[in-house]
This record gives C-alpha cells, structure tokens and sequence, in this order.
C-alpha cells in the first residue's frame, strides 16, 4: 500500500483567527468532532469545517481566493504546489515552542525541509477494506479492485485522488495509454462511486464494497 502524509498549513490571508473564529479546510470525514469540541472549550475559539475531497479541489478553492479559510490540511505532495504559488503563510512552526516534541523523522521532509510551513498531521497507507456481508471470498489480492468478482461489480468505492488510483496500475507496470483505456473502462463497469466523503453511508447499507480509503476516514 502506499504510504500518505498530510500536513496542516496556513493560507496566506486567512482574515477570521484574530476574530475568534477558525476556518478549517480538511478532507472529508478526516475531523474529530471530540478533538474540535474540546478545542473550542478551551480556547473559547469557533471553529467552521469545509470538506474536500481531492488535493486539486482544493488547490483550486484556495487558488480562487474569497475563500475565508485559516488553514488547509493538503497532502504532503501538494505542499510545494501551495508553496510555489505563494497561498500558505511561512508560518515558521518550526521556532513554535511545542515544535520540540515533534518526531525527528517529520522535520526534514522533502516537501518542506525544516517546516517553515506546515506541521504533519496524519500518515499512513492507502488501503482496501472489503465488507465480508457482501463477498466472503479471498480478499488477499488486487483482483478484488482490478478484476472483481459478479458480486463485487458495480460496488466499488474508490477515492477522487490521482495519485492514490493511478499508482496502483503505475506499480503493475501498465502504460499509459492502456491505463487511460482501462480506467475509462474500470469506471464504467466496476465502481460504483468516486468518494471519500460518502462511503460510509453507501457501506453500511451493503451498496458497496472494496473501499478504497485513507488512513483519516478509517
């Protein structure tokens, strides 16, 4: 599976924090309500979430400007992009006084070397979890995605994130222009839905499964 870093930045401009009130930009269903609530009582700050569910739709919303946003959480990938194009704030976490217990292995990433611009804020891997109610079968192999069984097509859920997809067929070494061919023809016959705000819903009444999902929404 392919590991993942998201990290948390400020957008240039954010006018609400000194107001009392922050505007969160973060991946569906990736926010603890818990974690917010308790943020909120001690602090005594409001915080506003807004969903997205790719990196380019976001980048675009915050390219786009009178957003109102305070802080964005894209993946660790796109942080360069946000940069070079001057949308987050040098925010110099790295003089913060909590910067200290960060883990050494998160200071010095290849997309922001020393963090003068964004902390970490959740990694893992992209993975595939499959609902036994609906197929029992052998779950141990990509076919389940790639070449699912009857009782699997038209069920898929798989994420709106290039990178998250297109690697998957860049590491079984197909080229290009027969993944182009295949993913339209992967999206036709196989899934049911590109999502990674509304798997859940779908899961839970046996409309899908495999789901492809990230480490924040599982």
């Amino acid at each position: 599976m392919k590991k993942t870093l998201t990290a948390i930045g400020l957008v240039l401009a954010g006018p609400a924090l000194a107001e009392g009130e922050l505007n969160l930009y973060n991946w569906g269903n990736y926010t603890s309500p818990e974690m917010i609530e308790k943020f909120e009582k001690e602090t005594g700050i409001k915080v506003t979430i807004t969903d997205y569910d790719s990196n380019d739709t976001a980048l675009a919303k915050i390219k786009a400007g009178g957003h109102g946003f305070d802080i964005v959480v894209p993946s660790g990938t796109y942080v360069p992009i946000f940069v070079g194009e001057g949308l987050l704030m040098e925010s110099k976490p790295n003089e913060m006084e909590n910067f200290k217990h960060m883990d050494p292995q998160w200071v010095d990433v290849e997309f922001d070397p020393g963090r003068n611009y964004t902390v970490p804020w959740q990694w893992g891997t992209v993975g595939v979890t499959v609902n036994t109610s609906v197929y029992s079968g052998d779950i141990n192999t990509a076919a389940v995605i790639f070449d699912p069984p009857e009782e699997l097509k038209g069920k898929i859920n798989v994420v709106p994130e290039l990178n998250d997809v297109m690697g998957s067929w860049k590491i079984r070494a197909i080229s290009p222009p027969r993944i182009s061919l295949i993913c339209r023809l992967f999206a036709r016959r196989v899934v049911r839905s590109i999502s990674s705000t509304r798997p859940s819903s779908n899961w839970r009444r046996n409309q899908i499964s495999p789901l492809v999902i990230r480490p924040g929404s599982s």
